[in-house]
């Protein structure tokens, strides 16, 4: 019982910690994204497990797979509606409404082994999460900067690989000698 408790109490403070944390805004960490829901996911395999030799039946394990299929997808789902945005010449994510409005229905969706589905679900996010915010040019998502283009000649509607480079280079938010607009730097100055 005692143990149960403090399943439940970890799988909360995770959950709050990345729902705070996204909510405010994050640079994208393919580490961030996928520890945590991986060490989830491990313990749940674990309790499983343990579960499994005590004895199940197979509706059991039928429902649970079901359970955890529902909660990859919602996982997945939410991945696509998370804003993948470049910030300070970095990809940042963070919630809409919409994704608050799945993690609602993830929670209420969740089957009985809470350490898996949460795990489950925290992994499929970040997968897509990072996987967006890894491709460059894609339609998902465009790099928003300012819609025009940067001192040095890029892009961005080109995608987050050409305006990565040219913030390594340092010449995004310089002025151009033919350009005299106000550009944002790499530190968030203008110029």
């Amino acid at each position: 019982m005692i143990i149960t408790v403090v399943l439940v109490v970890l799988v909360l403070a995770a959950v709050g910690y990345v729902l705070a944390s996204r909510i405010a805004g994050q640079p994208v960490n393919t580490r961030r994204l996928l520890v945590l829901p991986g060490v989830l996911t491990a313990m749940g395999l674990l309790q499983l497990a343990g579960a499994v030799s005590a004895g199940m039946r197979p509706q059991d394990l039928g429902l649970l797979a079901v359970g955890l299929a529902a909660a990859a997808g919602f996982g997945a789902a939410r991945g696509t509606t998370v804003t993948v945005a470049v910030r300070d010449g970095r990809p940042w994510l963070r919630y809409r409404a919409v994704t608050l409005a799945l993690w609602a229905a993830t929670v209420a969706g969740s089957g009985p082994a809470l350490l898996l589905s949460a795990g489950a679900t925290l992994l499929a996010e970040g997968v897509i999460v990072a996987h967006r915010a890894a491709t460059s040019g894609g339609q998902q998502w465009q790099a928003r900067v300012c819609g025009q283009k940067v001192a040095n000649g890029t892009d961005p509607s080109r995608g987050l690989r050409h305006y990565l480079r040219a913030a390594r280079k340092g010449t995004v938010g310089r002025r151009s000698r033919h350009n005299h607009r106000m550009r944002v730097t790499r530190n968030g100055r203008r110029s």
